[in-house]
């Protein structure tokens, strides 16, 4: 009895030590895997560059563990936010054309919520060492517009005809065309179609809406053109956008001379050949807290055409232009920059040509001054921008004298007939506003923003007598002006906008906008809404489907409108002998129908307005 008692007890340890193993290895076990589990970490970042300014559209990548990674890309305030993290060591990759690529850097993290800042440095950065550039891998998700850009390396080292001229490298990009008179359209539209921003400023001349700025090409950071689904915050942009992003200095020295050294023409004597020098200079002010960059160009040509009389047949122009920046690091969250952007041209045998002697040209003065200013400023994770320009300037074409000008089926002679001078000003005035990623039904970022400008056009034109005559030598029609010579035009424009992009799964980005601008010219409120949806197919980002829908507002500009307060022209016809006028004299005029201005078919109404002869026939 005693030994099977012993024995029944000893089978009732065991399986009470037993149990206890277990229950102790099924505890262990729990609690490893909730310590795996319990590692739970987000990482909220910020890009910026050298200078502070936060990068956009940077593609982030963040690798951990064995096989576990992810992909984002910065909004406009330069943020991403990578979640969720099951690790406490993370590498991340850094990638944007234009920017040096950054590769495996390591940051360790702590659970729940980690912020951080890193900076990329633009291509630029060291000239003497192999660096290793940028290439997207992915396509970004959260663009809705489709995009052509051109960074530094791509404007200095691709072959073009002129290499100095910025429009013969910004015409490499798709869909950016130039025409017989050097002026560049982008997907096809006019000129005043598409938006041009310098730094983030509205750059079209306040008159006309060409692009017409000279900028050294060695200071142009980045061009980007964008045509089809891009955003509300645009304000005058019709049919694309063509943004430039120029240099500032940083905490290094830098100069640079390009065609120092003068060319020789020997041509009709010895002159000045072509020839287009640029400096380019930039430091610290204060390191760490204030930087400048000056870039400086010369453009000189010098042009021979056959067939006129010796001393007679050549032509040169004069041209300059001169980009100062400067940006002022306030407060860590607090950035403040300022340009100035002077050009000045001079070309005294404007219009000279083998049809076009030397007495017909015109002597043609040009100027201009664009003084932006902008201020940056972080609160939290929001960024607040706000800053205003000064855009003036004014042309000059002189005739070389005072004869009456004549036409002939082959050449002209005499005189230029018209002495011109326009003057034209632009203040603008903008604000915008761009939060962090907010957490709802998915992650939103939410940006708004408004816009003022003020533009004047002033014009005065003295015009005299055209003779017509026929390759017999009788005249055939003699054409006069009349009216006022002078006249200046004002208008104001007023417009806001507020955005949403909305991700609320992986693959697909919804981005939902709407602007309303206000136009003294037509008196009416426009509200345009925007509409644009991605969706990126499981495919590793190599393939994206956009639908985009909007309306655009296109303002018309005030150098049109003009051409109704400008002078009328007769023709007075004459018959074969040239002594007797046939009939009375047909007036032209430009008709524009300022009573009844509105948004829809105006375009339409001011071209068929244009030139309508009141009396007479041809």
């Amino acid at each position: 009895m005693r030994a099977g008692k012993t024995t029944i007890g000893r089978l009732r340890v065991s399986a009470i030590l037993v149990r206890m193993a277990l229950v102790t290895g099924l505890a262990t076990t729990s609690c490893l895997a909730l310590g795996a589990q319990e590692f739970r970490a987000e990482l909220h970042g910020q890009i910026v560059d050298e200078d502070g300014h936060p990068v956009s559209r940077v593609e982030v990548t963040a690798r951990w563990g064995a096989n576990s990674s992810l992909n984002a890309y910065t909004d406009a305030a330069g943020q991403f936010q990578i979640a969720p993290i099951s690790e406490n060591r993370v590498f991340l990759g850094f990638s944007k054309p234009g920017f040096f690529r950054i590769e495996n850097r390591l940051v360790e993290l702590k659970p729940g919520t980690n912020e951080a800042t890193f900076t990329v440095n633009h291509e630029n950065e060291l000239q003497q060492q192999v660096q290793v550039v940028s290439k997207p891998t992915q396509i970004d998700p959260d663009t809705t517009s489709h995009q052509e850009s051109l960074v530094q390396h791509e404007i200095l080292n691709t072959p073009v005809p002129s290499s100095h001229n910025l429009q013969q490298s910004l015409i490499t990009m798709p869909n950016v065309l130039q025409d017989s008179s050097g002026n560049i359209h982008v997907a096809g539209a006019r000129q005043e179609q598409t938006e041009n921003l310098l730094d983030g400023f509205e750059i079209n001349d306040p008159s006309n809406g060409a692009f017409t700025p000279r900028l050294d090409i060695d200071a142009v950071q980045a061009a980007t053109a964008e045509t089809g689904g891009f955003g509300a915050q645009y304000a005058h942009a019709g049919a694309a956008v063509l943004s430039l992003n120029t240099t500032v200095g940083d905490d290094k020295w830098r100069f640079s001379t390009t065609n120092f050294f003068p060319g020789l023409s020997f041509q009709e004597g010895t002159h000045f050949g072509n020839w287009f020098p640029r400096v380019t200079f930039s430091g610290p002010i204060k390191k760490r807290r204030a930087w400048f960059s000056e870039a400086l160009s010369l453009q000189h040509s010098f042009t021979v055409i056959t067939g006129l009389p010796a001393g007679q047949d050549f032509a040169s122009e004069w041209a300059g232009d001169n980009l100062l920046r400067a940006q002022v690091l306030l407060t860590p969250r607090n950035i403040l920059q300022a340009s100035f952007l002077y050009n000045r041209l001079s070309s005294p045998e404007f219009g000279l040509g083998p049809f076009t002697p030397l007495s017909t040209t015109t002597d043609q003065e040009s100027r201009r001054y664009f003084f932006p200013l902008k201020d940056q400023i972080w609160v939290g994770r929001t960024l607040f921008e706000v800053g205003g320009a000064v855009d003036t300037g004014g042309s000059n074409n002189t005739p070389q004298g005072s004869a009456t000008y004549i036409v002939t089926p082959s050449t002209a002679s005499g005189n230029y007939f018209q002495r011109l001078a326009e003057q034209s000003r632009r203040l603008q005035l903008i604000g915008n506003v761009t939060t962090g990623s907010l957490d709802l039904l998915g992650t939103h970022t939410l940006s708004a923003g408004w816009n003022w400008d003020g533009i004047d056009f002033f014009q005065q034109a003295n015009r005299s007598e055209i003779d017509f005559v026929r390759a017999d030598g009788t005249l055939a029609d003699q054409a006069t002006f009349s009216g006022r010579s002078a006249f200046h035009l004002a208008n104001t424009q007023l417009g806001g906008y507020a955005q949403d992009l909305w991700r609320p799964i992986k693959t697909v980005v919804v981005s939902a906008g709407v602007r309303a601008d206000w136009d003294h010219l037509i008196q009416q409120t426009l509200p345009q809404p925007r509409l644009a949806i991605n969706w990126v197919p499981g495919n590793g980002g190599r393939t994206k489907f956009t639908v985009a829908w909007g309306e655009y507002y296109q303002p018309v500009t005030l150098a049109i409108i003009g051409q109704a307060s400008d002078q009328q022209r007769s023709d007075l016809f004459y018959n074969s002998t040239g002594l007797s006028p046939l009939g009375t004299p047909i007036v032209s005029t430009f008709l524009i129908p300022r009573t009844a201005f509105h948004s829809r078919g105006l375009t339409t109404r001011l071209l068929n307005g244009i030139k309508r002869p009141s009396t007479g026939r041809l």
